[in-house]
């Protein structure tokens, strides 16, 4: 749909007090900005075909704009550091480290990665990583001690100690919600 702009021809004109019979200007519709980028970026820079096979088949339903993902392979943690826009990639879930930062640990590494996608109609449609899984050899007392080893080695930017931490003596996974 395009918005044309009539403006009234002045008074004392030969058809003063009406609008003109042809458009000045031809304005395309404006795309509105969302929160995180332009409206439909999530599926434009192919960010929503990379994390469909770690979402399921309930995300074919369109009437869905929200879906979390988990093990996305360090194969596609690159794909997606690579599709998506600075803006996501210096986002934050609740004090984790940038997004980016956990995509590039997870390629460079080996290690995987999960978090949630929104897409439109929702204003804030995003991309947002909020847990990666990393290589590790260790038994650690407590996850503290596991967090400050992985933060450590791997020289994590986190804000805020995750909320949940786990290890199998070989990869250790945190997360913040």
């Amino acid at each position: 749909m395009t918005t044309s702009f009539q403006p009234r021809k002045p008074a004392g004109s030969p058809q003063g007090g009406q609008f003109d019979s042809k458009p000045h200007a031809t304005l395309p519709d404006p795309v509105p900005e969302g929160i995180f980028g332009p409206r439909g970026f999530v599926a434009e820079c192919g960010a929503e075909d990379t994390l469909k096979p770690y979402i399921g088949e309930s995300w074919q339903d369109p009437r869905l704009d929200f879906a979390p993902f988990e093990n996305v392979s360090s194969e596609d943690a690159g794909t997606l550091l690579n599709q998506l826009p600075q803006s996501v990639a210096e986002g934050r879930q609740n004090g984790a480290p940038m997004a980016g930062q956990l995509l590039v640990l997870a390629h460079k590494y080996g290690g995987r990665v999960g978090g949630y996608v929104v897409r439109p109609p929702r204003m804030d449609e995003r991309v947002s990583i909020d847990s990666v899984t990393l290589p590790m050899d260790g038994d650690f007392d407590d996850s503290s001690s596991a967090f400050s080893a992985v933060r450590d080695r791997y020289d994590l930017d986190a804000l805020d100690e995750p909320d949940g931490v786990s290890w199998d003596g070989h990869n250790v996974e945190l997360w913040w919600d």
